[in-house]
């Protein structure tokens, strides 16, 4: 059994291959594209997260400074 395929044929199969490739690397830009913004807003997040972080514990160990007595008998054990 023998399969014949015409030349037109071939360049229907040949286009729609182009196509189907030409999509995907649309789709791995966008994704390129969302993966970038993705990680900028992670590292603004980040950025903020961080300052709250740095006052918290900041606010923290002045607590224990000025409260010493309630600092070591409590959850604040560690500034001790």
């Amino acid at each position: 059994m023998s399969i014949t395929i015409d030349e037109s044929d071939l360049k229907e199969i040949l286009t729609r291959l182009e196509m189907k490739i030409d999509n995907v690397q649309k789709d791995v830009g966008e994704i390129k594209i969302s993966m970038t913004e993705f990680k900028g807003e992670l590292k603004r997040v980040e950025v903020e997260l961080g300052g709250e972080i740095k006052s918290l514990d900041e606010k923290v160990i002045g607590f224990g400074k000025r409260n010493p007595n309630i600092a070591c008998n409590s959850y604040f054990r560690w500034l001790c």
